[in-house]
């Protein structure tokens, strides 16, 4: 299958967008399917380096630290890839890249696979009236909570702080796919997190972690866990590591590759009546593939 991925986060970003794009990538080649990418390119030229289309974008960086915003695309490029004829397109991003993909898919009468990875209604309040003031905030209530505040670590890095710790803890209700508590599970981190609909099927009670609904619960679940004995403690820790298993790169791909089929299913048979380029538009949750 020819799989056109789309998304406005790409190499050198740090974030989970960029890691999952990369590792839906590498395993989509694997089972055997033809891949390319169209992102954003660090500066205002676009160019096409192997399998991956790069536009010309320009920094948004008061938005979102390193976030861009697409220019005008040189219509060669858009159209280079509807001549590759993709089969479906996943989106990534509901932004720049997104109006590209529905201008594709219109194109060519192929449905858009969309992943949600950000609830955004839950950011909006970051945006301060008075950029100072909120900044002092943060700083201040940061300095509070801990000494040591990292930013964004390199993916080849972080291993090394799980191997700090002992016990991963998490106050998160807006993560989407989990994939932060699956990395802790891998390095043998038991969890402690605030109860949210993308544990479902992560954490099991009392095996790999613990979830909380209030501060009452959080201090119960730490104080169980400082009684544990050296044994208990390990147990649980290999507990963890044996519960990301489910959750490999392979399974990842395998999930994502199936809800692909079912919709060339569901619409093979199709005939889409697309209204000034839009294209129809699947969403899709990550962890539960």
């Amino acid at each position: 299958m020819k799989v056109l991925i789309t998304t406005d986060w790409y190499d050198p970003v740090v974030n989970g967008v960029v890691t999952s794009v990369h590792t839906l990538t590498e395993e989509l080649e694997k089972q055997g399917h033809e891949v390319r990418v169209l992102t954003l390119s660090r500066n205002c030229r676009s160019y096409v380096e192997g399998s991956v289309y790069y536009v010309g974008s320009a920094g948004a960086g008061r938005i979102y630290p390193e976030a861009r915003f697409r220019l005008p695309v040189p219509e060669r490029y858009v159209q280079e890839l509807i001549e590759w004829k993709p089969e479906l397109i996943h989106s990534q991003c509901k932004f720049s890249t997104f109006f590209l993909a529905r201008k594709i898919a219109g194109a060519l009468n192929i449905p858009i696979i969309h992943t949600y990875h950000t609830i955004y209604e839950d950011y909006t309040h970051y945006f301060s009236p008075r950029k100072t003031w909120g900044r002092n905030v943060v700083r201040q209530i940061t300095r509070r909570l801990s000494r040591q505040v990292s930013g964004m670590i390199p993916p080849k890095e972080v291993w090394k702080y799980y191997q700090a710790g002992d016990l991963f803890v998490s106050a998160s209700t807006s993560e989407t796919q989990g994939m932060i508590y699956v990395e802790a599970l891998t390095a043998g981190f038991p969890l402690l997190c605030r109860r949210d609909g993308c544990l479902e099927g992560i954490v099991k009670e009392g095996e790999n972690g613990w979830q909380y609904d209030d501060m009452k619960e959080f201090l119960a679940f730490l104080e169980r866990w400082g009684d544990l004995d050296e044994s208990g403690k390990r147990k649980l820790c290999k507990c963890a590591r044996k519960s990301a298993e489910r959750f490999s790169a392979e399974t990842f791909g395998r999930g994502v590759e199936r809800i692909y089929e079912q919709e060339r299913k569901r619409t093979e048979n199709l005939e889409y009546c697309f209204a000034g380029g839009a294209a129809p538009v699947r969403g899709t949750g990550s962890m539960g593939l």
